[in-house]
């Protein structure tokens, strides 16, 4: 690899087997040389056959952009399969903290006092070690038809959540990829997530107005709460 008055020139050898995937970590343009080059693993990128709501074999019922009002019916059943206030004007956010696939558990749960404040119903959606679920559980004790908590196994159940969310909070941490971020727009859950990696060039933040934008972008990571106020207002 040489760089070159802010040009980077790639010479490899070989076929790469996914040339839309292949990602360089460096340390800058100021001369340090590149010091990893790979193909991303399997999973990274968005599969427009298997992420399909108009298709999706998983959802309680199928819809599309054109006609989301089918869209309701998987809210329902998430709700009812918690055992949740079934009050479908209140918001739906979910909250992920499934630390496998990258989420700042730690972030959202420390934002559980404030979020009180905010007339929703939250999800924790997601593994929890056993001192962060007691940090859980004492949250829900409060309120518990506004509060609750699901396990994410495998991708389709992720797909089912983002089916049936309005809000999706995906506190990624440095360094994840933006595939949640990919999925919860393709099915409908508008994202609030940090400007990290490569969530500033998916989602553009919305306006003061919430007249345009694809979602919420916050810089701080400690401000999630008041990311989801604005986005709740």
């Amino acid at each position: 690899f040489d760089i070159t008055n802010g040009t980077v020139q790639f010479v490899y050898a070989g076929t790469l087997t996914n040339d839309f995937y292949v990602f360089a970590e460096y340390d800058s343009l100021s001369g340090n040389p590149f010091f990893a080059i790979q193909n991303l693993p399997d999973g990274y990128g968005i599969d427009y056959a298997v992420h399909n709501p108009a298709t999706d074999p998983c959802l309680a019922s199928r819809y599309d952009a054109e006609d989301p009002s089918r869209r309701g019916l998987s809210r329902t059943e998430l709700l009812r399969h918690l055992e949740l206030d079934l009050d479908l004007e209140r918001p739906l956010v979910g909250l992920l903290v499934d630390a496998g696939r990258g989420f700042d558990a730690e972030l959202v749960l420390d934002a559980l006092p404030e979020l009180g404040g905010i007339d929703a119903t939250f999800i924790l959606a997601g593994t929890l070690g056993a001192s962060d679920r007691a940090r859980f559980d004492a949250e829900r004790a409060r309120r518990p038809d506004h509060l609750a908590a699901v396990d994410l196994p495998d991708d389709a159940a992720l797909r089912r959540l983002f089916a049936a969310v309005d809000l999706a909070a995906l506190p990624l941490r440095p360094g994840s990829y933006g595939l949640p971020v990919l999925v919860a727009s393709r099915y409908g859950a508008v994202p609030v997530a940090p400007a990290v990696g490569a969530v500033g060039e998916l989602v553009v933040d919305a306006d003061a107005a919430l007249v345009t934008g694809s979602g919420f972008v916050f810089d701080e990571l400690d401000a999630v709460g008041l990311e989801i106020g604005r986005a709740h207002v």
